[in-house]
């Protein structure tokens, strides 16, 4: 018996995925054909989810990379060039040394900010902590203390952990719907970051 993938589509235009298995059998003497039709639509429509959520998990790294290089790195680079003319300047006995060094400890300042930012958004700590379930929980709890917006999370998860990559797109899927209902609400509480 061997099967093969057929896509189509429904009477009303939605997509339809058949996996067909055939096999010739002996049947009452005579020879005949066996056909299976599964419906595997929503087996496919999950893979492409998958595929879509992961592909935009890539995205997310690549533009991660890209604000690393084209923010705390440059900040890191002026400091470095601060403190070179700072140095320079302290041992030559000029008086803007020390407003070189205030400089530079103003550009660590914001890099240091720049590059928190940057963490909180590639992968929580309470990821890595508490798991799925328990940094789920954290993000609904963080949102419902600063908007008073209720929210329960009800789940039936029947796995200790994802790999990481699956746990990332998951979260990051999740954080993005709570801050669109933040966005959306009519509530009236705190920033939420």
């Amino acid at each position: 018996m061997h099967g093969t993938e057929l896509e189509s589509r429904r009477q009303d235009g939605t997509p339809l995925w058949l996996s067909v298995w055939q096999q010739r059998i002996i049947c009452s003497g005579q020879e005949c054909h066996l056909t299976i039709l599964l419906d595997v639509t929503q087996h496919r429509l999950d893979q492409l989810e998958l595929q879509q959520l992961l592909k935009l998990s890539d995205n997310d790294r690549e533009m991660i990379a890209f604000e690393i290089h084209d923010g705390v790195v440059q900040e890191m680079t002026g400091a470095l060039i601060h403190l070179e003319a700072a140095q320079q300047a302290i041992e030559k006995g000029k008086p803007d040394g020390f407003d070189q060094l205030q400089t530079v400890m103003q550009i660590l300042r914001d890099g240091i900010r720049e590059a928190r930012q940057l963490m909180a958004g590639v992968r929580s700590p309470e990821l890595e902590q508490a798991g799925l379930c328990g940094a789920l929980q954290g993000l609904i709890d963080k949102l419902s203390a600063t908007s008073g917006i209720a929210i329960e999370f009800v789940h039936a998860v029947a796995f200790e952990r994802l790999t990481g990559k699956w746990e990332d797109a998951v979260y990051r899927i999740v954080q993005e719907s709570l801050n669109n209902v933040r966005r959306h609400s009519k509530s009236r509480g705190r920033a939420w970051p």
